[in-house]
């Protein structure tokens, strides 16, 4: 599979950037390759198509598995896989799916196997998949899942890959040490890190007068109006009272971290990349990993604990040649890390601009999805024939294993809820709610 023309047809990709190009001038079958590269800089379409110079037409064959660190991360690469329509079996498993509808998906073997390292894991110690003809091994952000101490884990995977002969890995920092499990050989190193042009990047600081800094924040996401942004907070908690905050204030937010369950995770998600949700609040979760483009502004509500997570944080806006904006917002007597070189333009808040702008967008909820056999076309028949809805007042459709999510224009919400809820797609009735 050496021509990928149709693969780059498919997700609407003209051509390969200068990465992607290094990258599979550098990679052979049977060779081992290291990736660095920022977010945003399209790892995922490099390695994807080197792996499928790797694979053969044997059906009934587990090939190929990409292992990620967190479980948004293996929904995005298989969802570009679907999208590249290469014919092959693929199936996704991470911890919190659904064990039963993963069984199922698995009795027919794929070619292809993206996920977590528990969860794949857990699935070769019940037997559910047979490794034993894999070849190639990508570990997709491998710092990221070194970082939360995943290592035994992928170990232990690789022992049971008893034909590996092809490993990549990608990451978004230099490895100083790669661990013995991988047995890397004269691996090809593609490094693009020193690639993203920091002068796209505008830098301003925001002084507080309190030391909460909550009311400076939501001044600042008012002054942002539509435009997207994300806040980062370095814990849970600290998430939680700036969202607190931002509803008090009537700013439509969502909120993002480790301790949330994943349907809410997803749904944040989604929310955020289809516009009905322009502000984003997080901990450093989302920092890396996750499909979402075009961020205006990236905040520091609370000073990352390490240059190298500033980095990823700075590394969520200003991508794909877009210029994009960083934002400090520090109590009175606080101060910027000695690591920063960049000397941030000041940029003070008006008190009186205090009113949240509301989306012109809403996000509908049905509890209908993939495998309940609907699609997106389905969707978009249902809201145009039984709720009467124009095509321009329907935007991004996310469809999941059990659920959908539709955005759609704020006006129309109520008339839809209306007319469409208890009515059937496809001979199945459908329950249909706002997404909060």
């Amino acid at each position: 599979m050496t021509d990928h023309s149709k693969f780059l047809a498919n997700l609407g990709i003209s051509a390969l950037n200068e990465m992607q190009r290094e990258v599979q001038q550098q990679f052979q079958p049977g060779k081992d390759l290291v990736l660095y590269a920022p977010t945003g800089s399209g790892k995922t379409l490099a390695f994807l198509l080197s792996m499928l110079q790797t694979v053969t037409e044997t059906p009934g064959q587990l090939q190929v598995v990409i292992i990620v660190p967190v479980r948004e991360l293996a929904i995005q690469i298989d969802t570009v896989i679907r999208k590249m329509a290469t014919g092959l079996r693929t199936a996704c498993v991470y911890g919190g799916h659904s064990m039963r509808d993963e069984s199922r998906t698995l009795a027919v073997t794929p070619t292809l196997l993206t996920g977590t390292p528990g969860r794949i894991l857990d699935l070769i110690h019940r037997k559910l998949v047979d490794v034993r003809n894999v070849h190639t091994l990508v570990l997709d952000e491998f710092d990221k899942s070194l970082e939360l101490g995943f290592e035994n884990e992928m170990a232990e995977i690789a022992r049971h890959l008893g034909k590996l002969s092809t490993k990549i890995l990608t990451s978004a920092t230099v490895l100083k040490t790669v661990p013995s499990f991988l047995h890397l050989h004269e691996p090809a190193t593609v490094n693009f890190l020193a690639a993203k042009d920091e002068t796209k990047t505008n830098f301003f600081l925001t002084r507080s007068k309190d030391t909460d800094k909550m009311e400076a924040a939501f001044l600042l996401a008012c002054r942002f109006k539509e435009d997207t942004a994300i806040f980062f907070c370095n814990h849970r908690d600290a998430v939680d009272r700036l969202s607190a905050y931002f509803t008090n204030r009537n700013l439509v937010h969502a909120v993002f971290h480790g301790g949330l369950e994943q349907d809410e995770r997803e749904k944040a998600l989604i929310r955020f990349r289809n516009g009905t949700c322009p502000v984003f609040v997080s901990t450093d979760l989302a920092a890396r990993g996750l499909d979402i483009t075009d961020v205006g502004h990236v905040v520091h509500f609370q000073l990352p604990l390490d240059e190298k997570s500033m980095t990823h944080r700075n590394g969520r806006t200003a991508r794909a040649g877009k210029s994009g904006n960083v934002h400090f917002i520090l109590a009175e007597n606080d101060y910027l890390p000695e690591y920063l070189t960049i000397v941030p333009q000041e940029l003070k808040i008006n008190p009186n601009d205090n009113t949240p702008r509301l989306p012109g967008w809403d996000t509908l909820f049905f509890d209908l999805g993939k495998k309940d056999k609907i699609n997106k076309i389905d969707l978009v028949g249902f809201l145009c024939q039984t709720g009467k809805l124009d095509k321009s007042a329907i935007g991004l459709i996310s469809v999941l294993d059990h659920r959908s999510y539709v955005a759609v224009k704020k006006s129309t919400v109520k008339a839809l809820l209306t007319a469409c809820n208890g009515q059937k797609i496809k001979k199945r009735q459908v329950r249909i709610r706002l997404a909060y």
